[in-house]
């Protein structure tokens, strides 16, 4: 008589809310992260509570001269 015992799934359990606060992107590194790419003076930033979650508001002085306000997820550390 063969017994199967049930397998082990491929994919990865759910992340715990423990592991999905330390994958966040910090604020300082959502700042190092907009700097490297964006030429400019960091004037301001915050985390704030956005409809998806935190959220990283970056205010940046240009070369230019202009003021460029950005928002990154800090969950996935996207930017606009």
């Amino acid at each position: 008589m063969l017994i199967l015992a049930p397998t082990l799934s491929a994919t990865p359990a759910e992340p715990t809310a423990l592991h999905l606060a330390q994958a966040e992107l910090s604020l300082d590194q959502a700042v190092a992260q907009v700097q490297t790419q964006v030429e400019g003076r960091v004037l301001s930033a915050q985390t704030l509570s956005g409809p998806h979650g935190p959220e990283h508001h970056i205010r940046i002085l240009t070369a230019d001269q202009r003021v460029r306000n950005l928002v990154v997820d800090a969950r996935t550390g996207q930017w606009r």
